[in-house]
């Protein structure tokens, strides 16, 4: 999905994997942000996921506004808590 088409849509969770194809997730987090800002809309949470979280990656992140880090792989429970919290499942 490009991030002009998701304009139009309303999100209550980005789940961002720092290695993808075209975008890496840090690049797809500052986008999402500027458009948010653009918007007028509120940020929702913002979740990274990767096979190697290191200290560079948590930094980088936290600054563009991440607010968990989850390690691959995903565990279901983890994933579920946090959309329990964002009110997303019940």
């Amino acid at each position: 999905m490009e991030i002009k088409e998701s304009s139009k849509q309303r999100f209550g969770l980005y789940l961002l994997d720092y290695n993808m194809p075209l975008k890496n997730g840090m690049e797809v987090l500052k986008s999402a942000k500027l458009l948010h800002l653009l918007n007028g809309s509120e940020m929702p949470r913002v979740v990274f996921l990767s096979a190697y979280i290191t200290t560079d990656l948590k930094r980088k992140a936290k600054k563009h506004g991440a607010k968990d880090f989850i390690q691959k792989p995903i565990r279901e429970e983890i994933l579920r808590k946090i959309c329990k919290e964002e009110k997303l499942i019940k």
